[in-house]
């Protein structure tokens, strides 16, 4: 079967443990880029110096056996070590815990045999799961199993792997992260701390090779009180996990560069720098810009006379009749001659020919121009009207009467 390769992104909580699948070939380290990962046995990574940031690394992957360290004992005089190290556990009293591993032997069952006949009594017998711990813990496996009947998975997990043992099979209890949370954002499977699980690998001497079996699965989970979020709150969740996943990887990512260009000349390591830093600073006059373009849009739909909608019109909007048309207005008005809400262009004209008689002709251009462009049929050309504006404020300008108003 052909090996899959995938990536994680560990947190530094785990010191120099590298998690992987079953089956993980090849293990190589992608941050920090000075760290490399050690092979320990049984299949175990690690890496060579504690985590104080972000690690990342690939791994490939295929469902592979994991072989003992020796032979299976069958046909063999003596046992290995490991083979009874893995089956030895007291001998119980409890004559129901007696009667339990005497079904278990019951017709010499293969291994895969005894553990579905566990995991089925485990079923019939009301457990429920808890992380909250009982006011007299239990003394032995038989008094978990008979009077506390509550628990979390690391005593369930133990539990069944000491039954499995009384009955001479190899067992070992598992730690580790079970499921995860897919984030639709980022296309990535979220694996937390309250996903920790542990479960049991028993050691199958037909196939050779080690199995998982989860007791909870045969436990009542309906008493767990673990928060599962749904609707707009998962999704938000999400959305702010994923992004705040991209920026760590950004930090993480530069600050490798920056070690990587440690390596370099101190010209070049200061231009790298430079670079970093006018993107910073793109970025942030990008964010300026949106901001500003935001609010002057915002103020030019209100039509209010202001620096950042007269700014935003003459950027985007220079040659709109309408716009225009606002701007001459207001424009006269500085001058002490508003236009009244309900007068037309052509009364409003009228009275601005009469205030200021030298420049009627600039004004009656104007007007003209725009009634054209904005209720006529040709398709002119807002530049000039934007030009006839310019002609209509330097003749306002100049008026001897429009000193008078300004003064």
């Amino acid at each position: 079967m052909d090996a899959e390769a995938y990536e994680l992104s560990l947190e530094p909580r785990f010191g120099t443990t590298l998690f992987a699948l079953a089956g993980t070939q090849r293990l190589q380290m992608t941050l920090p880029v000075t760290e490399t990962a050690v092979a320990l046995p049984g299949g175990l990574f690690a890496r060579a110096t504690p985590a104080s940031d972000l690690t990342l690394y690939r791994n490939e992957s295929v469902p592979l056996a994991t072989a003992p360290p020796s032979p299976a004992p069958q046909n063999l005089k003596r046992l290995p070590d490991w083979y009874v190290s893995l089956t030895k556990v007291p001998v119980p009293s409890d004559p129901r815990l007696l009667a339990v591993m005497e079904s278990l032997r019951k017709g010499s069952p293969s291994p895969s045999a005894i553990v579905a006949r566990l995991m089925k009594w485990f079923k019939t017998q009301d457990f429920v799961y808890s992380t909250h711990l009982p006011d007299v813990p239990a003394t032995d496996v038989a008094d978990f199993l008979y009077r506390v009947k509550s628990g979390y998975c690391e005593q369930y997990a133990a539990a069944f792997a000491s039954v499995l043992r009384m009955v001479s099979l190899p067992t070992r209890v598992v730690l580790g992260f079970r499921g995860g949370e897919f984030n639709e954002f980022d296309d990535k499977l979220t694996v937390r701390n309250s996903d920790a699980h542990a479960w049991v690998e028993y050691w199958d001497q037909d196939s050779t090779q080690w199995l998982s079996v989860d007791p909870v699965l045969a436990v009542d989970r309906s008493a767990d009180k673990e928060l599962m979020r749904n609707g707009w709150v998962r999704r938000l969740r999400h959305l702010w996990e994923a992004a705040s996943s991209r920026w760590t990887l950004f930090r993480v990512y530069t600050g490798a560069q920056v070690e990587v260009w440690s390596h370099q000349s101190s010209a070049g390591l200061a231009k790298q720098r430079n670079v970093l830093t006018l993107g910073f600073a793109a970025v942030l006059l990008f964010i300026f810009f949106f901001v500003f373009i935001t609010k002057a849009r915002r103020d030019w739909r209100a039509r209010r006379s202001n620096f950042l909608a007269r700014i935003y019109a003459g950027l985007f909007l220079a040659n709109d009749p309408e716009t225009l048309y606002c701007y001459y207005c207001e424009y006269l008005a500085k001058y002490g001659l508003a236009r009244i809400s309900t007068e037309g262009p052509l009364t409003y004209l009228t009275r601005c020919v009469r205030a200021w008689p030298e420049a009627e002709a600039a004004l009656v251009h104007f007007t003209d121009s725009y009634l054209s462009l904005r209720y006529g049929t040709e398709q002119l050309d807002g530049s000039q009207l934007r030009d006839s504006l310019k002609v209509v404020k330097k003749a306002i300008r100049h008026a001897p009467s429009s000193s008078a108003k300004r003064s």
